[in-house]
């Protein structure tokens, strides 16, 4: 009998002991947050340049592209877009160009030598598609899609900043010149949880480029040209104030599980 139970509580502690080393093993690989977003976008864009200082949402086109986003946390992310932006000006009213006299746009030609100076007041225009590639850094202000509740973190605003190119195409005499430049995309967003694959989000995102020629139109046509808005041949950097922006909707599709470790060594959590 005494040999029946000591067997028994050997068998047992081997019981526990492969038990307890099963959930620290089982503690270590836990699936938690999805990693890793992939979706479209689309929506709108328009400009700000010397056309159009600060109107929002003036002459908008469509924009579209991809948007990728990696979760480090319930509070930060980074996402990664690639978007194609339709973005032009039509007539030129007052206020709406950089020089402006007698209530109408300063149109300066330029003159060949021998020739009288004088000033036209038509209005100027341009139509481009504009790439942008950006890396931003999102910032929730709130908690979105936390592990441990994830029913109760499914929405959150955020704001985004980040680091970009643009490149489009602009007529250069009788040729074509692709320009490719250093833009710095910020902006707003909401983001919002459907269901455990689906995301859907809004974002306002400006981009403040480091390039005149966004508007650049050809002066010979006779029209005003932006980046000589007084037309005494002097392109400053100061003039250097183009912009272009979009407000986009998201569908992004969740995937890739981040593995994560339980907080008290022992309980195993799993997304359902």
């Amino acid at each position: 009998m005494t040999r029946d139970r000591r067997d028994i509580s050997v068998l047992e502690k081997a019981r526990r002991c492969v038990l307890a080393i099963a959930l620290l093993l089982a503690s270590v690989v836990v699936r938690g947050q999805d990693r890793l977003e992939l979706g479209l976008l689309g929506g709108i864009s328009y400009y700000n340049g010397e056309y159009n200082p600060s109107q929002q949402f003036r002459n908008p086109g469509p924009a579209f592209g991809f948007v990728g986003r990696y979760v480090f946390n319930d509070r930060l992310a980074a996402k990664a877009l690639v978007s194609g932006n339709n973005v032009r000006a039509k007539e030129v009213g007052t206020g709406d160009v950089y020089a402006v006299w007698g209530g109408a746009p300063v149109i300066p030609l330029k003159m060949e030598e021998g020739e009288t100076d004088y000033v036209r007041t038509e209005a100027g225009s341009f139509n481009r598609y504009v790439v942008g590639i950006d890396a931003l850094v999102e910032f929730n202000f709130l908690s979105y899609d936390h592990i441990f509740r994830k029913d109760e973190t499914n929405f959150t605003p955020y704001l985004a900043v980040g680091l970009g190119s643009a490149t489009f195409t602009i007529d250069e005499e009788t040729d074509k010149k692709r320009v490719f430049v250093l833009s710095l995309p910020f902006g707003i967003g909401v983001k919002y949880k459907l269901n455990k694959l689906l995301r859907v989000g809004l974002d306002w995102t400006f981009h403040k480029t480091f390039t005149d020629k966004i508007d650049a139109v050809d002066y010979r046509s006779g029209v005003f040209d932006p980046t000589d808005p007084y037309g005494n041949g002097v392109h400053k950097a100061t003039h250097n104030n183009d912009w272009f922006n979009s407000v986009t909707a998201t569908l992004t599709f969740s995937m890739w599980p981040r593995k994560l470790k339980c907080n008290d060594g022992l309980r195993t959590f799993y997304r359902e």
